[in-house]
């Protein structure tokens, strides 16, 4: 029955979101994140199981700016961090989420799971 769960699992990118201390979290950030940036964390996981089936981990992303530009940071590298870093940097979502004059910022924690 164990084995039956196992093959019926599916791949999971589980995605939460904190501001950065001191900092306000960017207007719009928490619609953003469970839209647009999980579904192309979704889509950009399932891509990378398809290289490495084993692939799973924890990523952490800051992303801190204004003026329309977002400073991007992860702790770590990889084709993991890809997914979660290239959406943030996109030039769209940089105008829409970092538009002001205040300093915003905001924190992204991924955990992958195939």
């Amino acid at each position: 029955m164990l084995a039956l769960l196992l093959a019926c699992s599916s791949p999971t990118a589980t995605l939460t979101t904190a501001p950065v201390d001191g900092l306000s979290e960017p207007t719009g950030f928490a619609e953003f994140a469970t839209g647009k940036l999980q579904k192309s964390v979704d889509t950009c996981y399932g891509q990378a199981l398809q290289e490495d089936p084993e692939l799973a981990g924890t990523v952490v992303v800051t992303a801190i700016g204004s003026h329309g530009i977002l400073n991007v940071e992860a702790d770590s590298a990889g084709p993991l961090v890809k997914c979660v870093k290239a959406p943030l940097e996109d030039s769209r979502t940089q105008r829409s989420l970092a538009d002001g004059d205040n300093e915003v910022g905001a924190v992204v924690t991924v955990t992958f799971t195939p």
